[in-house]
């Protein structure tokens, strides 16, 4: 059995909460033109956009109201790094998305 381990990030946003929960159930393909130096590519393999139980794919860069990120994760043992990049990679998709709503 792996280490478990958990994640969290909390950021305060300027646009409300739905616009992004609405976001990421219906437009998650769109993410990538708000966000294009994060996301480079949407693809949906089963299922429909704003269905549960879609299986869907982003192909992601990682560089660079309150919102709180769980990032629950199991390590395959104490030598493996806790995924730190990618829970800085979500803090700056979800400041890509805000930027983009804002601006409307």
């Amino acid at each position: 059995m792996g280490l478990e381990g958990k994640l969290i990030s909390q950021i305060e946003m300027k646009c409300s909460g739905h616009l992004l929960h609405d976001h990421f159930k219906s437009n998650p393909h769109k993410t990538s033109v708000m966000s294009p130096d994060k996301i480079t590519n949407f693809t949906i393999h089963e299922g429909q956009l704003g269905k549960t139980n879609s299986v869907v794919t982003w192909n992601y860069i990682l560089e660079e109201k309150m919102i709180t990120w769980t990032l629950a994760y199991e390590k395959l043992n104490e030598n493996t790094p806790e995924p730190l990049d990618f829970m800085e990679f979500l803090i700056g998709l979800i400041k890509d998305v805000e930027t983009h709503h804002v601006r409307k």
